[in-house]
């Protein structure tokens, strides 16, 4: 568990932003929702909604109550975020530093499960979540159970960034401001409510925010009208279960950009936009001079609101099956026409095939309708009249498009309505007497659908001129192109009804056969499939016949790296832990753009949180071709401290030693360095130098603990900005 002989410096780490912690928060808003559905949830409505005003620009959350330990809450792979040195919070900024350190505290508990996001934060059992926005300022609320706890894992925050709140009171209420910038402060509260209920704002606003918009956003007040009714239109015209619903309000949010003074309570003067960026911004002053107005409300009239929610959902133990929607509305009926007409057809085998394929991917799309497309959509915008400058601008752009250059580049492809690919299966060939290790052998699929595939044919022999003499038929016949001969692979070419197909691999060419009485409906626009319950294991294949030559001629091959190593371990691991498939669709239907997201997911095992960490150890570390070589020999002591001794370069002596102290914190241990000590040269003819206190940038030091086999561990490191692996086998 150290960096062996301090030789190496860490480089910092990219800065991540504070859209890091909203987006966890926004995992953290849908990854609760879940449970909702499986009946154990309140019948309540959630207390929270009558907070949020219907001119929210976006909202996000439960709509009743739900219980957070129904659902296997945060699947989380082990991440490889490591606290900040004291160096990198310098370069952050303590600001951002609070945020970094917010979000690994979020990540490392989520993945102790439900009990310890319950335990950490002061969650109730059943809780209520929302994240919404009062003008622009985007705010978070959950209920509350055990307010120090909530406001314990803000204080470990502070201090490990250095950053600290400053006081604020409103009303009798106090709250917590934590200044981000000049011009934006970021504020926190506990509302201990009449009915028992306690309630956690967060929220990131403008520092000169008016005292009635603050007391909306603290709860203190509640809007004229609330989110309620559009919550529940938005559930029943969508048919979507009562338990998340999110949406992002375009008319609103154009609004939102010419708003300067308004009667309605609560209200604040000025642009909201321009306070929350801090001052006069050159942007809205041109769409307020412009006379833009007009033209983006109506245009937002037409593309009103992006909604989300779920029409099915079953939580059956560790195993969920979901329906998850996310639908652009459309109001324009010509567009809804124009695209409808722009959709191809999907075959079965990739409509149909999440369990058989390990991926899959079908484009559905009439390749004849793309010009008339974009034919009826520049003499759209060119026949509409707008007064904003802006909008102008764009307008006489896209009047000097000339469509018919595109129809010149899609007339060769004209009557093509899909195309289609799917992997089956890969496997490594049995290694020859040679010790020749073997190559991929695979079994997949590509399908085109067209009116007349063989013209299509025709077309592509210009870019396979060895194949010229092959005629597709229904009969496969072998193509004879030299670089899939020097890959190994058996591609076949075939026609089946109105479908040609190219195909290695005997599951493929069943499939392939299921073709021939297919016919090419127009079904959708786009589908993936992705099979958990195998793609792990073909990655692991890649693994293995990455790290040794293809074959005995090979005699120089480029290692893998360290650090890509780990990276194809920890993938592997991830993936490893579901089963079943995530199917994501995309298709124009008679309401607008619409993104259908089916899983049935199942979560094999949990991750290990409880290391039995003191004892004796063999260290071995991961090298460059995936390779583990042994580096030294490790004690670590129950009562905090450790002792390690690295190898000399023969293994005939220890070179280098050094004491530390160690705390475990989850899935983290933190070391300090107390002292160290090394051969000269590192020779083992050399007498070791005199005990020394490291040099300060080599003082502190951690790594994430993973599970081996047979107990062992093994801890990630990032030095020199590279993860490197530590492997401890126990003695």
């Amino acid at each position: 568990m150290i960096n062996k002989g301090f030789s190496k410096k860490m480089n910092m780490r990219n800065f991540r932003s504070l859209f890091i912690v909203i987006i966890s928060l926004l995992q953290f808003i849908f990854s609760t929702a879940l449970a909702a559905a499986d009946g154990t949830s309140s019948e309540m409505d959630n207390p929270l909604l009558k907070y949020v005003p219907v001119n929210t620009l976006f909202f996000s959350g439960n709509t009743q109550l739900i219980n957070l330990k129904d659902y296997p809450f945060f699947s989380l792979s082990q991440s490889f975020d490591l606290p900040l040195s004291q160096s990198e919070r310098m370069i952050m900024g303590r600001e951002f530093a609070f945020l970094y350190e917010l979000y690994l505290d979020l990540e490392n508990t989520a993945l102790q499960g439900n009990s310890a996001i319950q335990t950490y934060y002061g969650l109730p059992e059943k809780i209520a979540v929302i994240f919404y926005s009062i003008g622009v300022s985007p705010v978070l609320k959950i209920t509350i159970d055990d307010e120090q706890a909530f406001w314990n894992a803000l204080n470990q925050a502070e201090e490990k960034s250095g950053f600290y709140h400053k006081e604020g009171v409103i009303e009798n209420q106090a709250y917590r401001i934590y200044p981000m910038s000049e011009h934006h402060q970021l504020i926190a509260s506990i509302d201990k409510r009449e009915d028992g209920i306690k309630l956690a704002t967060i929220a990131f606003m403008n520092n000169n925010l008016s005292k009635d918009h603050k007391e909306l956003i603290l709860g203190l007040t509640q809007p004229e009208q609330s989110i309620e009714h559009k919550i529940n239109t938005i559930e029943k015209e969508n048919q979507y279960l009562p338990m998340s619903v999110s949406f992002l309000d375009f008319r609103e949010l154009a609004r939102s950009l010419f708003a300067t003074k308004s009667t309605e309570k609560n209200s604040i003067e000025g642009n909201s936009w321009v306070e929350l960026l801090g001052g006069n911004d050159q942007f809205f002053a041109e769409l307020h001079a412009s006379n833009c107005e007009a033209d983006i409300l109506k245009l937002a009239q037409e593309m009103p609101q992006l909604v989300a929610g779920y029409k099915n959902y079953q939580l059956q133990g560790q195993r969920v099956i979901a329906d998850f929607e996310v639908l652009l509305e459309l109001k324009n009926d010509n567009i809804k026409t124009e695209l409808k007409q722009f959709r191809g057809f999907i075959p079965n085998y990739i409509r149909q095939g999440a369990e058989d394929n390990i991926l899959a991917l079908g484009l559905g799309v009439n390749l004849s309708q793309i010009t008339p497309f974009f034919m009826y959509l520049t003499k759209a915008v060119r026949e509409v009249t707008f007064q904003c400058e802006q909008l102008k601008a764009m307008q006489k752009k896209i009047s000097k498009v000339n469509p018919l250059m595109l129809a010149m580049v899609t007339g060769v492809v004209d009557g093509v309505h899909g195309l289609g690919f799917a992997l089956q299966d890969v496997k490594v060939k049995n290694a020859s007497d040679t010790n020749d290790t073997g190559t991929f052998e695979f079994s997949s699929l590509v399908s085109l659908s067209a009116e007349n595939p063989m013209n299509v044919w025709q077309m592509m022999l210009a870019f396979m001129p060895d194949s010229a003499i092959i005629i597709p038929s229904e009969t496969p016949q072998k193509l004879k192109i030299p670089e899939l001969e020097a890959a190994g692979l058996d591609v076949y070419i075939a026609l089946k009804g109105q479908h040609l197909v190219l195909y290695t691999g005997e599951q493929a060419k069943v499939m392939s056969s299921d073709l021939q009485n297919e016919k090419m409906l127009t079904n959708g626009f786009f589908q993936e499939t992705i099979n958990y319950s195998k793609i792990a294991k073909v990655i692991k294949k890649f693994r293995q016949n990455a790290i040794s030559p293809l074959s005995p001629a090979m005699t120089e091959q480029q290692d893998l790296s360290a650090a890509t190593c780990v990276y194809f371990d920890e993938t592997i691991a991830l993936l490893s832990r579901f089963s079943g498939f995530i199917d994501y669709q995309n298709d124009f239907v008679d309401e607008g753009w619409l993104n259908l997201i089916n899983m049935d997911v199942e979560l094999n095992s949990v991750l290990h949180s409880s290391y039995q960490l003191p004892g004796k150890y063999e260290i071995h570390n991961l090298k460059d071709g995936c390779q583990l070589a042994k580096e030294g020999l490790e004690e670590i002591l129950a009562d905090g401290t450790g002792f390690y001794q690295q190898y000399s370069d023969d293994g005939q002596c220890f070179t280098f030693e050094t004491r530390y102290r160690w705390e475990q914190f989850r899935e983290q241990i933190k070391q300090q360095y107390v002292s160290e000590r090394s051969r000269s040269e590192g020779l083992c003819s050399n007498e070791f130098d005199s005990w020394s206190i490291p040099e300060p940038e080599y003082v502190n030091d951690t790594c994430q603990l993973r599970i081996e086999t047979d107990g062992d561990f093994s801890c990630l490191y990032q030095w020199d900005g590279e993860l490197n692996k530590s492997v401890y086998k126990r003695i």
